[in-house]
């Protein structure tokens, strides 16, 4: 139909004819696209785009991940396609801060994901937690968590840590004494 695109969509990829269901209802029309080809990412961010004065409407659509099927209300029959939002923004990562201090064992750091965009790819990335390895016996001011690669269902990625600097003491102190001397000590 050569009509412009609302900023953020591209048509559907998919080769695919939908077949339309429309009935007229008092508040408007339902139209029905079945989109049973495309991808999971695809079918989350998927909206009916209506061609209405000669450029496509972005329709507030209903998704029905069991049946494969897209709905939108509308006013009138005219054109309408399967757009696919774009998204190309990744998940937005936070984690506490790290102690200040020295810990006399390994630290844990909380950190959760969140995505405006089409949601996570992975429900355990939305809370999870980084911790340092510092083995017994060590101590260092230079610890460092490992790191997490959180993608979001655009397959748009971000990674967080190593979180790095952590002070971490897991030695025993020794003991010397030095005065007075000639003596047995316990």
């Amino acid at each position: 139909l050569n009509l412009a695109l609302p900023g953020g969509f591209v048509l559907s990829g998919s080769s695919q004819a939908f077949q339309i269901h429309t009935s007229a209802i008092v508040s408007g029309i339902q139209v029905c696209l079945a989109a049973p080809g495309l991808s999971a990412a695809d079918f989350a961010g998927a909206a009916i785009l209506h061609g209405v004065n000669g450029a496509w409407q972005v329709e507030p659509t209903t998704r029905d991940a069991a049946t494969r099927v897209l709905c939108a209300t509308v006013s009138s029959l005219s054109p309408f396609a399967v757009g696919v939002r774009l998204d190309t923004t990744p998940a937005s990562i936070q984690c506490d801060a790290a102690p200040a201090g020295w810990s006399a064992a390994n630290v844990t750091v909380t950190c959760s994901a969140t995505d405006s965009g089409l949601g996570l790819a992975a429900a355990s990335d939305a809370s999870f937690t980084l911790s340092t390895t510092v083995a017994d016996g060590v101590e260092t001011a230079a610890a460092s968590t490992g790191s997490r690669h959180v993608c979001d269902l655009g397959g748009n990625c971000a990674t967080v840590g190593p979180i790095a600097g952590i002070r971490i003491d897991r030695r025993a102190p020794t003991a010397q004494i030095t005065a007075p001397a000639g003596r047995r000590y316990v």
